[in-house]
This record gives structure tokens, sequence and C-alpha cells, in this order.
């Protein structure tokens, strides 16, 4: 259970300043867990009168989370991370895959900024290379890398899911630019 206080005029206004203020310590949960963090439940309590308001959802599976709550989280990082868990906790695939490829064009972004700043400053930045994994021990490798091990990264179904044999092999850029670019595009000109 979280519980924040706040001074508002409504109990809508209490509940989404509370929520804004919660919401970077869930973002940066579902990155750090991979997990599609949703509240399934918000009560909202007026300290002078007692009143209550709440809403639910139907909440997913509990899971057991070990490792540490307190870290330091950068205002970009933050970002980042609500954009993710919002590609987690969405129905619509289409809207996840916006939002992941939003991702990708934003750490293309940032890529390009930290070459520009390290240039004025007579600094290098080099672009890392990014490669697909070939098999299922460099897609293990890989999750583990980026997100604290779960016992679901050494799953067969899960690691077939990743391991796509037109991608194997291949850096980041080139499937970027060469098959989700165009899917991309295509989903833009359906909803024009």
């Amino acid at each position: 259970m979280l519980v924040t206080r706040c001074v508002a005029n409504t109990m809508r206004e209490a509940h989404d300043r509370c929520y804004g203020a919660i919401a970077p310590m869930l973002s940066d949960f579902s990155v750090r867990w991979d997990i599609p963090l949703k509240l399934y439940q918000a009560d909202v309590q007026e300290l002078r009168t007692g009143t209550r308001q709440f809403s639910y959802r139907t909440p997913f599976d509990e899971v057991t989370i070990k490792g540490q709550f307190e870290r330091a989280a950068d205002k970009e990082f933050i970002t980042y991370a609500s954009i993710y868990r919002e590609a987690i906790t969405t129905d619509s695939s289409t809207y996840q895959f916006l939002c992941l490829y939003r991702l990708i064009e934003s750490i293309r972004a940032r890529r390009v900024r930290l070459g520009r700043e390290a240039k004025k400053q007579g600094r290098t930045y080099t672009v890392p290379v990014e490669i697909f994994p070939k098999d299922a021990t460099e897609a293990t490798t890989l999750l583990n890398n980026i997100f604290l091990p779960k016992p679901s990264h050494a799953d067969p179904w899960t690691l077939s899911q990743i391991v796509i044999a037109e991608a194997a092999g291949k850096t980041i850029n080139d499937i970027v630019s060469v098959c989700l670019r165009s899917i991309r595009d295509n989903i833009a000109h359906i909803i024009q």
C-alpha cells in the first residue's frame, strides 16, 4: 500500500496530484522489474470530513519483488520509464508498438545530443553498436543485463519469442531502419 497526502480543492484534484507524485516511482519499478505495474485501487479520503472515494480495477497476479526500493533517477530516465510503463500496461498492441518505437526515437535523439555535447567539450562520443541476439544464450544474457534476473528469462517460450530469425545477428539500427520504421509509418497512415 502506498500513502500520499496533498492539499487539493476537490477529490479528483487530490487523486491526480497524489498519482502524479507516485507515478515516477511506479515507472521506475516497471523498468527495473519488467512488470506492467498499474494501480488497481485508489482511495481518496478528505481528512477534514472523512469522506472517501475509491476506484478499482481487476489486479494483475501478485509477484514478489526483490531489490532496492530507493534509487536516484534523473528526469530523463523517468520520462523514458513512463513511456515504457505505458507500453507494457496497454491492451492495444498498436499503441504498445508506438510507445516502444517512441523510446527508440528518444534514445537515438539522446545519442545525437550526447555527441554534440561531447564535441563542444572537445571530447568524442561513440554511439554503441548493438547487435540483436543470435540465439537463446545471447538473449538470456541480454535480458539479464537489462532487467533484474527473473526465472522467466530461461523459459524456452519467452526466448523463442525474442530470438527472431530475420533479426538475429543484425544491428539494432538496421532492424529499425529496414523493418520497424515501415511498420510505424503504416500505423501512422492508418490513423490519418
